[in-house]
């Protein structure tokens, strides 16, 4: 198995953060650090904002260290993260307002989380089963 090292992926290409795999000559290839655009182009109407990660989006990539959100999210879908071991870094949008069920569930590389401000739910289970998580600082609201 290969493995990518770093991922951008063009605001013109983007069409949306499904189940994400690489596939090169029937190889999985897995990235570890992964940036997404904050706009898509829908290939119809034209550039529209990345506001959600789906259900199971990086599900069980467990290579990937990093994500770069942008500040378009505003929601996590479940199990977006789930099973992602190595996730060492977690910066949120700051206009992140749902981390779904099971969204970081087992991972073990992860030791604080900051919330952002304008966070209003976080689903059941959002971090289970991960090890190492010693401070979560939560919004003043």
């Amino acid at each position: 198995m290969r493995y990518i090292t770093y991922v951008i992926i063009p605001q013109k290409t983007f069409l949306s953060i499904a189940y994400c795999r690489f596939f090169i000559k029937n190889q999985a290839t897995y990235s570890r650090q992964i940036k997404i655009p904050s706009h898509y182009n829908d290939g119809q109407i034209g550039y529209k904002p990345v506001t959600v990660i789906d259900v199971n989006a990086f599900y069980n990539w467990e290579y990937i260290s990093y994500f770069d959100m942008p500040d378009t999210v505003i929601e996590i879908g479940q199990g977006a993260f789930a099973h992602c071991s190595q996730l060492s870094s977690v910066d949120f949008s700051n206009n992140l307002q749902i981390i779904g069920d099971y969204a970081y569930q087992s991972i073990y590389s992860i030791n604080d989380v900051v919330m952002p401000e304008t966070l209003k739910r976080i689903g059941d289970y959002a971090f289970y089963d991960v090890f190492y998580l010693y401070s979560v600082t939560l919004n003043d609201e």
